[in-house]
């Protein structure tokens, strides 16, 4: 079996764990970058070109725009890694921008992914709501659920625990500040933060709507802005409990959830979306209805005041996503998949 990986570029690392363990199934593999440019008509020669000379059984993809036509045309079956609920996502960057050009653009990639995910012949979500959700917009369509496989050793690079000093209790949470609904789950926990003036409560991340935050946020609360993956590693290295207070997740949890559960931090986290997935309620952490303040304060103050109980659910969350998330397990599944919908 061979398949051609056409990735963003920016995402080629979070696929490499998954690509080495298809190898080492024996599968054939190349990755090419997937630029802008290679998203419009005008890369249809080069594209033509890369597929000639690997000749692959499948192409597999992470955002579906003109190159899922491409793909079709030249009669090759099609993978797509579908990472976001990009309806919603799209729809509410187009309902938030003030800019008609952003508006009217929202609209056209909206059409043009949609056309372009009709084309699969496997849809890949990456949690198991997600696949709910295609399931909804595209029935005919054959799915599978793709956990993005988690890379051996994942914060080994990453020495530098100290780069970052914390005053304590310290609550942390590192987000896109990109995707509003993201950011709005932030904004509704203000007056909570507020109200825990002896707890310091450190922000990661950027993004658009980052400054939403800076505007109303208490004098307890610390934005870090963008930092670098040494200084998340430091920033969880040290923090008493981790936060995940998104209004929409789309993925397992999220790569912080992710990260903060391999270094065993606690989490409160909301349940939305596929954060379920990542964090299992009362064995791996704490979930709460993202807009009830109440449940939120009394489960930060529980673990600030046991951290006992937060030790344990921080082992037992490790667990569960290195379990979750093991290459291995996730190669041989989706080879199976993919047989079955040969």
């Amino acid at each position: 079996m061979k398949i051609l990986f056409l990735v963003q570029r920016t995402k080629i690392h979070q696929h490499r764990p998954f690509i080495e363990a298809l190898n080492n199934e024996d599968v054939k593999t190349t990755i090419v970058p997937d630029s802008m440019r290679m998203r419009t008509p005008i890369a249809f020669p080069r594209f033509l070109k890369l597929t000639s000379s690997f000749d692959p059984d499948y192409v597999f993809i992470d955002l579906p725009y003109y190159n899922a036509h491409f793909i079709k045309m030249l009669r090759r079956r099609l993978l797509i890694h579908l990472i976001g609920d990009f309806w919603t996502e799209l729809s509410w960057r187009g309902y938030l921008s003030s800019s008609l050009h952003e508006k009217f653009f929202s609209i056209w990639r909206t059409k043009v992914m949609s056309n372009g995910i009709k084309k699969a012949s496997l849809i890949l979500p990456a949690s198991k709501w997600l696949e709910n959700r295609v399931k909804n917009r595209v029935p005919n369509v054959k799915t599978h659920v793709l956990y993005k496989a988690l890379k051996k050793d994942y914060w080994s690079e990453c020495r530098d625990v100290n780069s970052l000093r914390l005053a304590h209790p310290a609550v942390s949470a590192t987000m896109d500040f990109e995707i509003y609904p993201k950011t709005l789950g932030l904004i509704h926990l203000m007056p909570l933060m507020k109200e825990l003036q002896q707890v310091h409560f450190y922000l990661a991340g950027g993004g658009r709507y980052g400054n939403l935050i800076a505007k109303i946020k208490p004098s307890n609360v610390y934005l870090l802005g963008h930092v670098s993956r040494s200084k998340i590693k430091s920033l969880l290295t040290q923090t008493d409990v981790f936060i995940h207070p998104a209004t929409y997740e789309s993925g397992f949890g999220s790569y912080s959830v992710i990260e903060a559960s391999l270094l065993e931090k606690p989490i409160v986290a909301s349940n939305v979306g596929g954060i379920p997935e990542a964090v299992l309620d009362n064995t791996t952490g704490y979930l709460c209805n993202p807009y009830d303040l109440k449940a939120w304060k009394d489960r930060i103050q529980y673990l600030l005041d046991n951290p006992n109980v937060g030790h344990d659910l921080g082992a037992q969350a490790r667990r569960h996503v290195e379990n979750t998330l093991n290459p291995k397990r996730i190669a041989k599944d989706f080879i199976q998949a993919i047989s079955r919908g040969s």
